[in-house]
């Protein structure tokens, strides 16, 4: 989500972002030459965004009594030195000045009434603001939100709108002060503290927090006069009549503001999203068993979805099927709630790489389109949001390289037969997370290699060679990366 904030900035904060975060990795100076062509730019504009982040890091200090040290010196390079602080409240003072951060956040606390007026009173031309807006789009199209130039200025469901907000200032503000200028803090901390002990559920620190942003977002909304419109099937998923509407109404809620029962049902949905909550085995029981007495959507897909997945796939061990039965009841459930977002309620997107993931990608994606046929729901359809899902239950049980094709290796050279066994391992060892390797017998001539790993090349010409050594030298270990890989294109490009 960090990268796709930067896409927002205007190019000189966005390289300067990038220029911190490759400095943060060496405690030691940086070449401007190595910097150059990390960033593909010609050293004198190194240079000049080196001395723009000279005056930002003295600025910063200045105004936030920070001790964060930037030196550059012409032939040593460019070291930064954060002293203690963290890289957030470097990159969070560099970028709040930023003119479509800027922009969207007015937008999001309906500081923008017009383009036309606003543009004035900020000394902006109009062009300008547009350009801004259009850029805030693209990210917002992420949350199937569509952003306008014109009030209202964000168009799409009311739940989408609000994972927007909260997504993106999370990530901008999450290790910064409260954010909420007319919201309390203090208040909307005890309105947590008062549901945790009511629901029996322990907040971590990082969850209050979130739910403190999540409140807050829902709050502002409210005050805006943008309402949630409680669904039919809202009705399976939660029983109200389980939750003191009037302790909530009078005590929780009003902590924080004044919300009506559609909001109620809302927030109470947006907990059964996260998984984490279920650890509370009576607020667990208490969310299942309603859904299961209402027969929900919700419970008997999740149960279909299990038992395809056990079909096409493995058993999940007996002592797991609980968890795994409670991943997938809260993401489908987050499906249900906030349609056609490819992105987790963090704001994250765990999709794995295809590279090295194919065929395992595939399989899951056969499996989503078996079950999108057979219950014609557009849920399944959201293949960016539960792909990486169905891959972490997977990868939680099993080796996930092991449903990609093998990669057949041969090793012949006139290594002693100790050394070759050793040099098999070190293959292994570093190649084996990345995909399926299996090492042939070099005597089994009956089954053609995809890679011969030899200090006799000359002797395998006609074949795909790769040079071997003993140690392997980076040079070995590079060139038999690349034969891997061109291996494994090949074969996509093939299907």
């Amino acid at each position: 989500m960090e990268q796709k904030i930067y896409i927002l900035l205007e190019k000189k904060n966005r390289i300067l972002c990038s220029i911190i975060d490759l400095l943060v990795l060496n405690k030691e100076f940086t070449d401007i030459a190595f910097i150059s062509r990390y960033l593909k730019l010609n050293c004198r504009s190194v240079q000049r965004y080196v001395n723009d982040l000279l005056n930002i890091v003295t600025l910063c200090n200045q105004e936030k009594s920070y001790k964060i040290i930037l030196e550059y010196h012409k032939f040593k390079g460019v070291r930064l030195d954060l002293s203690g602080y963290s890289l957030d409240d470097l990159k969070h003072y560099m970028i709040k000045n930023d003119l479509t951060i800027n922009i969207f956040l007015d937008l999001i606390y309906s500081r923008m009434s017009t383009v036309q007026s606003y543009s004035q009173k900020h000394f902006l031309t109009e062009n300008l603001v547009r350009k801004s807006i259009k850029k805030i789009s693209v990210f917002t199209k992420d949350f199937d939100v569509k952003t306008n130039a014109t009030a209202p200025f964000f168009d799409g469901e009311e739940e989408n709108i609000r994972l927007l907000f909260y997504v993106f200032l999370w990530n901008l503000y999450k290790n910064s002060p409260w954010p909420f200028k007319y919201i309390d803090e203090l208040k909307v901390c005890q309105s947590i503290d008062l549901f945790s002990k009511e629901a029996d559920v322990l907040f971590s620190p990082i969850h209050k927090k979130q739910f403190s942003y999540f409140i807050a977002i829902n709050n502002l909304r409210f005050y805006k006069h943008y309402y949630i419109e409680k669904k039919v099937e809202w009705d399976n998923y939660v029983k109200i009549e389980d939750v003191n509407i009037e302790y909530y109404l009078k005590n929780v809620s009003q902590k924080c503001i004044n919300i009506n029962e559609d909001e109620l049902f809302f927030f109470l949905l947006v907990i059964q999203t996260k998984s984490k909550f279920y650890i509370s085995e009576s607020l667990k029981e208490r969310i299942v068993n309603y859904h299961k007495r209402k027969d929900s959507d919700v419970y008997n897909l999740t149960n279909l979805c299990l038992k395809t997945f056990t079909e096409m796939f493995f058993d999940v061990p007996l002592e797991s099927k609980e968890f795994v039965f409670v991943y997938l009841f809260s993401t489908n459930l987050y499906c249900r709630i906030f349609k056609n977002i490819g992105l987790d309620i963090e704001g994250y997107s765990l999709m794995p790489d295809s590279k090295y993931h194919r065929k395992l990608l595939e399989k899951i994606s056969l499996f989503l389109n078996y079950l999108y046929k057979i219950t014609r729901d557009p849920m399944f359809l959201n293949k960016e949001l539960l792909i990486p899902k169905y891959y972490m239950i997977i990868s939680f049980f099993k080796n996930t390289i092991e449903y990609e094709e093998p990669i057949e290796i041969s090793l012949s050279s006139d290594l002693p037969i100790l050394i070759r066994a050793q040099l098999k391992k070190d293959i292994y060892a570093k190649f084996s997370t990345s995909f399926n390797i299996n090492f042939l017998d070099s005597l089994e001539c009956r089954r053609v290699p995809d890679i011969i790993l030899t200090n006799f090349q000359k002797l395998y010409s006609c074949q795909n060679t790769c040079p071997i050594a003993y140690p392997l030298t980076e040079y070995n270990i590079k060139m038999i990366e690349t034969s891997i890989s061109k291996v494994v294109e090949s074969r996509f490009h093939n299907i």
